[in-house]
């Protein structure tokens, strides 16, 4: 046989495999190319989802704290700062019917959004979100029956707020697992301390 068409019969396999390692390589590099960039752009839309979340949480948590809903009851009510003390009464049964009427709607909102970005984890933690925030409500809702906010201040007690409290805790908690996920350490925890400033409605003297 001849010694060139020898050359290119043992040639030929050699060269056909170094063409299909480039071509596994192309696609491999291409693949990479293509995750990277996809990646990047579900990373942003998790973090914007998240930002929302917290957003909707804190605004939701301004809006029912106890002194913003006194002073909406005063004003709804056309008092002042100082007023009769036998006006306190229906002034923090109002006050309780402003945090009941503080719609959880754009919490509940931000989640769903969560729910669907993920991880399991942070989708979790956003539900419990927006069940406290409810729960706050509900709370707000039956403040003036027995044992609820009204009664503990005509006894001169400072009542509790456990729901408020829990929503702080789930807020704080959700903060922590979106910070690590986003920043690939799930190890990682808050520099900051603990909210813990939840004011309580104080009983009038």
């Amino acid at each position: 046989m001849d010694s060139a068409v020898v050359a290119a019969l043992i040639s030929a396999p050699v060269a056909l495999l170094a063409s299909a390692a480039a071509y596994a390589a192309g696609r491999a590099q291409g693949r990479g190319a293509l995750e990277g960039p996809v990646a990047a752009v579900r990373r942003q839309h998790q973090r914007e989802s998240y930002a929302a979340l917290v957003g909707a949480a804190n605004t939701y948590m301004a809006q029912i704290e106890w002194g913003a809903c006194l002073q909406e009851a005063r004003t709804q009510m056309g008092i002042g700062a100082f007023f009769d003390e036998g006006q306190e009464t229906e002034v923090r049964r109002r006050s309780a019917r402003v945090r009941a009427a503080v719609s959880t709607d754009p919490v509940r909102a931000a989640a769903s959004v969560v729910l669907l970005e993920g991880p399991e984890h942070v989708a979790e933690l956003a539900e419990t979100i927006a069940i406290r925030a409810d729960q706050v409500r509900s709370e707000a809702r039956t403040s003036d029956g027995p044992g609820g906010v009204l009664e503990a201040l005509r006894e001169g007690r400072t009542p509790e707020v456990p729901a408020q409290y829990r929503l702080l805790q789930a807020i704080d908690a959700f903060i922590d697992a979106a910070r690590a996920h986003l920043n690939g350490d799930s190890s990682a925890s808050r520099d900051r301390a603990p909210r813990t400033g939840v004011t309580a409605p104080q009983p009038s003297a």
